[in-house]
């Protein structure tokens, strides 16, 4: 029993109208921990599950205390409407079945593939279904185009909590609860090279994580989009290419990024000690201007200011995404989604690259990210990095050379070449109206 005050809420709302239903897609590592943390919270369950491998997928539905004989496995849209209607739980491989999804109050995206995501949050969109995504990838991608959809639509759309962007959403609110005005979203970081490859960290790719995703953690590019997400819902800016990274203590972390960066409204992040527990941090550095608040701060030793540092030492991922739903559902409030367009991250060259060669997925053997501003971005013609799976280089590029669109092909167009063609037309537009 969940006895916290969303819980209550939410088994009040279960018995005037029952339980929140939820659909989720992909049953990784971040999806399969989150359905079974939902199947903890009062009123709340999963009711599709959209995954490739469906085995595993009915024996998830299976582990949370559902009846095998309960479970649908479909591909087809009249069997789905008919398990829905009786009231089954489904499982399905086929994600253009999501736009017929009905009795639905809430969908997950918990695959960090862009093209998939792109696909059901357009669907959700037509179908008036709240979207909420673990993908930071699509966020970062075309995420402003999605959001200014489903606000039209009155639905949310919103980055998951639990992961870095959402927990540094909840950091700011909070600080700014407090009177202060925060000037800094910083993350923690233990490693980082940006030319690991998959082969370097086999060895941490234990249970359903893959290389790819971990790959995408050691060289910097998860850490670039993450922070890009953060840049575009608060308002703030990568403080250069790529940020500063620098390495600090728990007692110098304010003094050293602020001395480093010496401005106001940016992202970076910064190398901790992992005795001290910085390892893993989210941090959001805040400006006081209040003497009365001032002197009070300093009463609780948070120092004489004007400058005060408050961090979270984890992030849990999907221990904490139930929650981020269960505001949306309940209180109709997103946590973190991309209101302006301030950073992207681009496109680098991993190794000395051929003509012709695909650049593959994130966190492959090709390329790194580096986050810089959406401005720079467009002037600079740079390949975002959650287009770069799509493209196929026209010439060679060297080790570290930041590719642009001139130097690649797209052999195949899709949705997400067009949404994000779409999005930066928007931008263009407004930078040439702000100029004027």
């Amino acid at each position: 029993m969940n006895h916290t005050f969303l819980g209550h809420l939410m088994e009040a709302r279960a018995r005037q109208s029952g339980p929140v239903k939820i659909a989720v897609m992909g049953a990784g590592w971040y999806g399969s921990g989150t359905i079974r943390d939902i199947a903890k919270w009062p009123g709340m369950e999963t009711r599709v599950i959209f995954e490739k491998n469906t085995e595993k997928a009915g024996d998830l539905f299976v582990s949370t205390g559902v009846p095998r004989e309960d479970v649908v496995f479909t591909e087809d849209l009249q069997e789905l409407k008919e398990a829905l209607e009786n009231n089954k739980y489904i499982v399905s491989s086929n994600i253009d079945l999501i736009g017929n999804l009905s009795g639905m109050d809430l969908f997950f995206d918990a695959t960090g593939n862009v093209l998939a995501g792109t696909k059901a949050a357009l669907a959700c969109i037509a179908n008036k279904l709240h979207f909420i995504t673990a993908s930071a990838e699509l966020d970062v991608t075309i995420g402003y185009t999605l959001c200014q959809r489903a606000k039209d639509a009155g639905i949310i759309y919103s980055n998951a909590d639990g992961d870095q962007p959402g927990c540094l959403a909840r950091l700011y609110d909070e600080v700014k609860m407090f009177g202060l005005k925060p000037v800094a979203a910083l993350n923690g970081k233990g490693f980082l090279r940006c030319h690991q490859t998959p082969d370097d960290v086999r060895e941490y790719c234990v249970g359903d994580l893959n290389a790819n995703k971990i790959t995408s953690f050691a060289d910097g590019t998860k850490q670039g989009i993450e922070l890009a997400v953060v840049s575009n819902a608060l308002d703030f800016e990568p403080a250069r290419r790529g940020m500063y990274g620098i390495s600090t203590r728990a007692k110098t972390l304010l003094a050293d990024i602020m001395k480093t960066v010496n401005k106001e409204g940016f992202v970076d992040y910064y190398f901790g000690n992992k005795e001290e527990g910085l390892g893993m941090t989210v941090c959001i550095i805040a400006r006081c201007d209040d003497e009365h608040l001032k002197r009070d701060l300093k009463y609780l030793s948070m120092g004489e200011g004007p400058y005060y540092k408050f961090y979270r030492e984890y992030h849990l991922c999907y221990f904490e995404t139930a929650r981020g739903m269960a505001e949306a559902i309940l209180l109709n409030k997103p946590l973190i989604q991309p209101n302006c367009l301030k950073a992207d991250v681009i496109t680098a060259a991993k190794k000395d690259l051929k003509k012709g060669e695909s650049l593959g997925h994130i966190g492959g053997y090709n390329y790194y990210g580096l986050i810089d501003t959406y401005e720079t971005m467009i002037n600079g013609n740079f390949l975002p990095v959650g287009l770069a799976e799509y493209a196929v280089l026209k010439d060679q590029a060297a080790i570290d050379t930041p590719i642009t669109y001139d130097m690649v092909t797209f052999p195949e167009d899709n949705i997400v070449l067009q949404l994000r063609k779409e999005q930066d037309e928007v931008f263009k537009i407004n930078m040439l109206s702000s100029e004027k």
